[in-house]
């Protein structure tokens, strides 16, 4: 189901992909472009606003995926990425293309192969979006 979090002190709702648990409690099957804590496979409590929105509360489990979000370059497009995507996919990881310039990939911790060297075979020279701190985090 498509999630309307809600966050009051930004006065923003932002539509999450998400697997309801229970009436409080979500498991995000997608990642939030700025907040970092809300990445997939993570599970979250809100507190329903109404009848279509919700208001973050807490993060209840920290996603068992080790996520990295890297900034494009104009020199690749979208086909480039399609072979890392489907072999992330296959092990059970996630690649979410945001804006056209963000890629956020969530990856298996038993992942049987180095990603960074895959990503240097192919010649794909990302930079990684390692100082990136929200913008316009949800409260703690």
């Amino acid at each position: 189901m498509t999630l309307h979090l809600h966050d009051r002190k930004e006065g923003v709702t932002v539509l999450l992909e998400a697997e309801q648990l229970d009436e409080h409690k979500f498991r995000l099957q997608e990642n939030h472009l700025y907040d970092r804590r809300l990445v997939r496979g993570t599970e979250i409590e809100v507190n329903p606003v109404d009848g279509e929105n919700y208001e973050f509360l807490s993060v209840c489990k920290v996603s068992d995926l080790i996520t990295r979000r890297f900034i494009l370059s104009t020199e690749y497009s979208e086909s480039d990425y399609l072979f890392l995507g489907s072999e992330l996919e296959k092990y059970g990881g996630f690649w979410q293309l945001d804006l056209d310039r963000f890629l956020t990939i969530n990856i298996p911790r038993d992942l049987p192969f180095d990603l960074d060297q895959v990503m240097s075979e192919l010649n794909i020279d990302l930079q990684e979006d390692v100082d990136h701190q929200g913008l316009g985090s949800l409260p703690t």
